[in-house]
C-alpha cells in the first residue's frame, strides 16, 4: 500500500511535461546520492490509522521534495519555485491520485537553501496528506 501511493505519486508527475523535462532523478525514499539536478523525491513521512465504527481511515504523508544547484541563488530559488508549484498544482487537481487513495491534500509547502563550493543548493518540501478508507 504505502509503496504503491509513492509510486503512483512519482507516476503522475512524470506525466506532468514541465516536471518530466527538467526532473533528472526520480527517487522513491531518502536520496542517497547527488550527482543529477534536479531531482525529486518522493519520502514516505508516516501518518496516522484511526478506527471508529469498525472502518479505518489511514492518513499517511508523503514529502515530496525537490532540489536544484545552480551557479547563483536567483537561478536556484527560481527554478526551484517553479518546480515546486507544478509538482503542487498537479498533486491537487488529482486528489485520489488516479484512484490510489481515497482523498488527498497539501499540508505544507516550505523550503531551504545553502550555499556551497559548487553553487547555491536550494529545495522544497510540499508535505501530501493521503487517505485510504477500509472497512
Amino acid at each position: 500500500m504505502l509503496k504503491e501511493i509513492a509510486d503512483k505519486i512519482i507516476e503522475i508527475l512524470k506525466a506532468n511535461e514541465k516536471l518530466n523535462g527538467k526532473i533528472q532523478m526520480w527517487i522513491r525514499g531518502v536520496p542517497t546520492r547527488f550527482e543529477k539536478y534536479p531531482y525529486l523525491a518522493v519520502v514516505w513521512a508516516g501518518g496516522e490509522v484511526r478506527f471508529q465504527a469498525g472502518i479505518y481511515n489511514y492518513m499517511n504523508n508523503y514529502d515530496i521534495i525537490v532540489v536544484d544547484l545552480k551557479p547563483s541563488p536567483e537561478d536556484a530559488e527560481n527554478s526551484v519555485m517553479d518546480l515546486s508549484e507544478n509538482v503542487f498544482a498537479t498533486l491537487k487537481n488529482n486528489p485520489s491520485l488516479d484512484g490510489a487513495v481515497s482523498d488527498s491534500y497539501i499540508t505544507r509547502w516550505d523550503s531551504e537553501g545553502i550555499p556551497t563550493e559548487r553553487g547555491s543548493l536550494k529545495g522544497a518540501r510540499i508535505t501530501l496528506q493521503t487517505i485510504m478508507v477500509a472497512i
